[in-house]
């Protein structure tokens, strides 16, 4: 199943934007899954909630521009210079990568997201 699916055209045609225009490649990836994770999000809020479901468009549209205007091209920037930084691929070196993406990234990362969504 996974090799007729990797054989798509869809998938074809995703890994070469990805090798010739990569960052507009990821911003779409994101924007479009953030559209569909906050809505998936919103819907599993209202059942808590036992309310009618209502699309929040606002809150889907400021979560979708941090993604593509932000998260994408941060993501794009930093991991090139993890992987610069230790060239090798075995478990031992992306362990150190996760930890220090861990320790120095995802708090940058955070402070910004909880920044962006407390000021929009």
């Amino acid at each position: 199943f996974v090799r007729a699916v990797l054989r798509t055209r869809f998938v074809s045609a995703y890994v070469k934007a990805l090798e010739t225009r990569p960052l507009p490649t990821k911003c779409t990836t994101s924007g479009t899954l953030m559209v569909l994770s906050d809505g998936i999000r919103q819907k599993l809020e209202a059942d808590d909630r036992r309310a009618p479901f209502r699309y929040d468009v606002a809150r889907a549209a400021r979560l979708t521009a941090f993604a593509i205007c932000f998260h994408s091209p941060y993501l794009h920037a930093i991991h090139p210079w993890y992987e610069r930084l230790w060239v090798r691929y075995k478990v031992r070196h992306t362990a150190v990568k996760v930890a220090v993406d861990q320790a120095f990234g995802a708090p940058i990362f955070s402070a910004i997201f909880l920044g962006y969504t407390a000021a929009a």
